[in-house]
């Protein structure tokens, strides 16, 4: 018996590979199309189409119960941020509202999984006159290592329509 498979790691390149897949959905006006969600058909085959054309993508099928569980995980990461008062929301938005509408952890490529993109980190850091952003892009890892400074105040974000 084969020992069972270690799930795909999520870092900063599958993160952008993600974000260049959705990109790519919006660009065929089928980002987050409810279609998907009864025909996987459908999304199997704009993932093999987005695959072909961007050999050694590692979009596919295996790779969507790790995006939905990353896509939750950064959702409650940035709540218990907000909550221990190390972050905030973006103006005008509240928790409830904060990346409403992911998908739960069930590798279905639906609606709700291609509609959400991995958000850039940044950090608003205080200063005289305007605040300076520092941005990390997709670069999780190094946004974290920074995080661990003091006097840095981190701006949560969301990335759906």
């Amino acid at each position: 018996m084969l020992p069972p498979e270690e799930p795909l790691k999520i870092n900063t390149d599958v993160r952008q590979q993600w974000n260049n897949f959705i990109k790519f959905l919006e660009g065929k006006g089928m980002r987050g199309n409810p279609e998907f969600d009864h025909n996987p058909d459908l999304i199997n085959g704009l993932m093999a189409e987005y695959a072909k054309a961007n050999p050694g993508t590692v979009v596919g099928p295996q790779l969507i119960k790790p995006i939905q569980r990353a896509m939750n995980e950064y959702r409650q990461q940035a709540l218990d941020m907000v909550h221990s008062g190390k972050a905030s929301l973006p103006d005008g938005v509240t928790e409830d509202q904060f990346m409403n509408g992911l998908s739960i952890e069930d590798g279905i490529p639906g609606q709700k999984t291609t509609n959400w993109m991995f958000p850039e980190k940044s950090f608003i850091i205080p200063g005289q006159g305007k605040p300076i952003i520092k941005s990390f892009g997709l670069d999780y890892e190094a946004y974290d290592d920074y995080a661990n400074g003091e006097g840095r105040v981190p701006q949560v974000s969301a990335s759906a329509r």
